[in-house]
């Protein structure tokens, strides 16, 4: 083979990635024909010469190492093949990524991230403790833990023979119930180490035992824009900020500087930039819809319209005859609704961006929408959907699921303005029972205990009842391009 620079010929064989050969070069760990060499970009042939690495003979070239990370569903196990022909996580890969290995364990009752890998040294020091990679988790648990027993599961507690503890632990959410035995809590768990089952054991002896885990991060690894069930490959530079996270949580000392004339290391890998989200937030009949479509391809982002989902999750429920005052029997159904860039919903694959738009499928949205265990997994999907940007339209979108967006519109208009358009929406029903509608829904939107109709402080309100489509666009197109020459300087 021709010869290619030692960084490159070191990663190819799976010994290390390229910034972490180039650390080897600059501390003088790798020669050539026994010569030292600690300038980066030196180039040899393995076919005709000795390349060493800590001594050791580079002697053939491996496959490029590959790395995925995987959303794992509920009910698939986090290994490579089961005796019980029961489902895994490989079941959920191409066949040619079976040679990869999962990296640590997810039990089965368990969902989120899974990394896979063929990268042997990497997969050690994800998992292994003294390297103390941090890991997030959300667990949903029975009853309402006080700060006490957060601290109790912080300072450790001994299960079977075994000190267990978790890192960190915080409520994110409470669920308060009339009857006890429903009662729930959502928390936000870290683990430094991890322990066979360590969150749902020490949990349990604690008296509140989890009934959902789902984990959505591996250090600087996260499930954004993962469904249930979906993967990708990681890049390069993810590949280096997690083994430059390793090195640095393990307290390793820092590769030192590279010779003075030598070639400069390649710059610290940083982390990208927030998306850049259009939040519109208003009530039924101010044109959030056609506003958000219309600026959206104006500027060709994506566009989300979260309050079709929510009427997917009522559409789901009347299909099924449930009861759309039962919150924790609707919370499922979310994840059957996927809403896409181009502002559709599908429901179980079914494209129903129409069928959600009839009156009592919006009337029944008012309704599943004031559960606070819905709208839980709904934000959380939201912000998966968007994760790389776009125009957000909703309810609460400025305030709760893109608090930190750099444009925040809340449109309004009169009374009598929203019912006339969402007459005409709605095939020139009676302009009065529309209205009438349309004051009760405000009145539940604005008075619900979650995530209540209102506008954030920071966002622009615009007032569209005199003006034409056009020159609302117009107005918020304005503020998109402040932001964004903003965001550039």
């Amino acid at each position: 083979m021709t010869a290619e620079r030692l960084q490159k010929l070191i990663a190819a064989a799976g010994i290390a990635s390229r910034r972490s050969a180039e650390r080897m070069i600059a501390e003088g760990r790798v020669t050539v024909d026994g010569e030292v060499v600690n300038v980066p970009g030196v180039r040899a042939d393995p076919a005709l010469h000795d390349i060493r690495v800590d001594g050791a003979r580079l002697r053939k070239l491996g496959k490029p190492r590959r790395y995925v990370i995987l959303n794992k569903p509920i009910g698939h196990l986090t290994t490579r093949s089961d005796p019980g022909r029961r489902s895994t996580v490989m079941d959920l890969l191409p066949h040619s990524f079976r040679s990869l290995v999962p990296v640590g364990r997810l039990d089965g009752n368990s969902s989120g991230l899974v990394l896979l890998t063929d990268d042997g040294e990497l997969a050690q020091r994800v998992t292994h403790p003294r390297y103390r990679l941090p890991k997030t988790y959300y667990a949903t648990v029975r009853g309402l833990p006080e700060e006490d027993v957060l601290e109790r599961a912080q300072r450790g507690v001994r299960v079977d023979g075994e000190g267990l503890r978790l890192d960190q632990v915080e409520v994110i959410a409470r669920f308060p119930h009339r009857a006890e035995s429903k009662r729930r809590a959502r928390l936000r768990v870290t683990l430094r180490g991890g322990r066979n089952r360590e969150i749902r054991r020490v949990l349990s002896v604690l008296g509140h035992p989890v009934l959902e885990l789902h984990r959505t991060r591996i250090g600087c690894l996260a499930d954004t824009g993962l469904t249930p069930g979906g993967w990708r490959k990681l890049r390069g530079e993810e590949v280096d900020e997690l083994r430059e996270l390793i090195r640095r949580c393990a307290g390793e000392p820092a590769a030192p500087a590279p010779p003075a004339g030598s070639k400069p290391a390649a710059p610290a890998v940083q982390p990208p930039a927030a998306a850049f989200v259009v939040a519109i937030d208003g009530p039924a009949g101010s044109g959030k819809t056609s506003v958000a479509r219309a600026v959206a391809e104006r500027f060709g982002f994506a566009y989300f319209n979260t309050g079709a989902s929510v009427r997917a999750v009522a559409l789901a429920a009347m299909r099924q005859d449930l009861d759309l005052d039962e919150g924790p029997s609707l919370r499922t159904l979310a994840f059957r609704v996927i809403l896409d860039p181009e502002g559709r919903v599908f429901l179980d694959g079914e494209d129903v961006s129409e069928a959600v738009r009839a009156p009592e499928v919006s009337a029944g949205a008012s309704r599943v929408a004031v559960h606070p265990e819905l709208r839980e997994v709904l934000v959380e999907r939201w912000r998966q959907f968007a994760a790389g940007g776009g125009v957000v339209e909703g309810r609460d979108i400025g305030t709760v699921v893109f608090p930190d967006a750099p444009v925040k519109v809340f449109l309004d208009a009169r009374p009598e303005v929203r019912a006339q358009r969402r007459s005409s929406d709605e095939g020139d029903r009676d302009v009065g029972a529309v209205q009438s509608e349309l004051r009760h829904r405000d009145h539940t939107d604005s008075g619900r205990a979650v995530a209540p109709l209102r506008r954030a402080q920071d966002a622009h309100h615009l007032d569209t009842s005199d003006l034409t489509l056009e020159e609302t666009v117009a107005r918020v197109a304005e503020l998109v391009e402040t932001a964004r020459s903003r965001s550039r300087n």
